[in-house]
């Protein structure tokens, strides 16, 4: 701010007016002029001081703003490029995600379709199983019917046939029935007995 005149030169013009009767030489007037000078001077020199005090204020300010700016900008390029790598592995991890979930679904089908074969696999080869055994009992059933009756058969053609020799050999050999002892048969005393008196 520009210093206030200082109010002396009123003083002094005061006495030299009322020295003078209000007149001034021309040597008063030059040191007026000179002391004007001075003083305009040492007030130009104040307002450059401040507009310099001013000037350094302002660049001190604007390199202040640059280096907030420059921060802001380094920050906000820094925030984007975590923002980009951060949505960018957010939609990497979700395609690998549904890319799996696809893979695990794919698989569970696969799976699904193989136990719906194995299971009508094992059903068929179930029913086939039981129905080998049904046969299987139903033929060892006929061929143990079958065996009993051929035994049945062959004990009586064996049964026949020894009878006959019996009779033979009584009609050849007359000797008590006693002496007779066929050999290789089952037939009790009895029964040979009865078929040989039956034969006589």
């Amino acid at each position: 701010m520009p210093k206030k005149k200082s109010t002396k030169k009123g003083a002094k013009k005061g006495t030299k007016k009322k020295d003078a009767g209000g007149a001034l030489t021309g040597d008063e007037k030059v040191k007026k002029a000179q002391l004007e000078v001075k003083l305009l001077q040492s007030e130009v020199a104040e307002r450059r001081d401040e507009a310099r005090r001013a000037v350094h204020r302002v660049s001190a300010l604007s390199e202040g703003m640059l280096t907030q700016r420059q921060e802001m900008d380094y920050q906000h390029r820094a925030t984007q490029d975590i923002t980009s790598d951060l949505t960018r592995q957010y939609k990497l991890m979700q395609s690998q995600l549904m890319q799996r979930i696809m893979e695990l679904q794919e698989q569970s089908r696969v799976l699904q379709d193989r136990l719906e074969v194995t299971q009508r696999t094992l059903s068929d080869t179930r029913e086939q199983a039981e129905k080998s055994m049904r046969e299987k009992n139903d033929l060892i059933a006929q061929l143990t019917q079958r065996i009993q009756s051929m035994e049945s058969a062959y004990e009586s053609v064996l049964n026949v046939c020894l009878t006959c020799h019996v009779c033979a050999w009584i009609r050849i050999f007359p000797l008590p029935f006693t002496q007779v002892q066929p050999t290789r048969t089952n037939l009790t005393q009895s029964m040979v007995i009865a078929a040989c008196a039956a034969c006589v």
